[in-house]
């Protein structure tokens, strides 16, 4: 059985939410954070990812920018932002083959699962960043008894 786009919608969907559930908890002091010069912060991430899927989202970018964001109302705006990123992306390539090719001239099914492994890839640097600044953080916990992991 070949995947299509509902279930390669569905893994970005799983992977945005993994994302979401590493901001739960955070400290204050952890948004700016950067382990060196180099990285980015917890915030710089996040803005980072509001900016590939959620350009015009102006709440996002503004919640994103107060001293200590809200967690959960950044945790809101962002699954918004993807499932609207995920409405678009299924009524434009809903009919297409996984292997026509998306405007960057790369097929579709590649473009959109590569979104799951840009999520996880902000999720592990969000991890570093909290376990280097709380050694006890316990990111099994805070993704599995995440507000979201009764959720869909």
């Amino acid at each position: 059985m070949a995947v299509g786009l509902d279930e390669i919608l569905d893994s970005v969907y799983r992977s945005q939410k993994f994302l979401r559930a590493h901001l739960n908890g955070i400290q204050g002091d952890q948004w700016d954070w950067k382990p060196y010069s180099a990285c980015r912060s917890i915030r710089e991430i996040l803005v980072h990812w509001a900016e590939q899927f959620a350009k015009d989202d102006a709440s996002l970018h503004s919640a994103l920018q107060s001293a200590t964001p809200n967690v959960a109302v950044i945790q809101r705006l962002m699954k918004e932002a993807g499932l609207r990123d995920g409405a678009r992306y299924h009524q434009q390539y809903l009919d297409a083959p996984m292997d026509s090719l998306f405007p960057n001239g790369l097929p579709v099914g590649t473009v959109l699962a590569s979104l799951s492994g840009e999520d996880n890839y902000h999720a592990g640097q969000i991890a570093f960043i909290r376990l280097a600044t709380d050694p006890g953080w316990d990111w099994v916990k805070a993704v599995h008894q995440s507000p979201e992991s009764t959720e869909g």
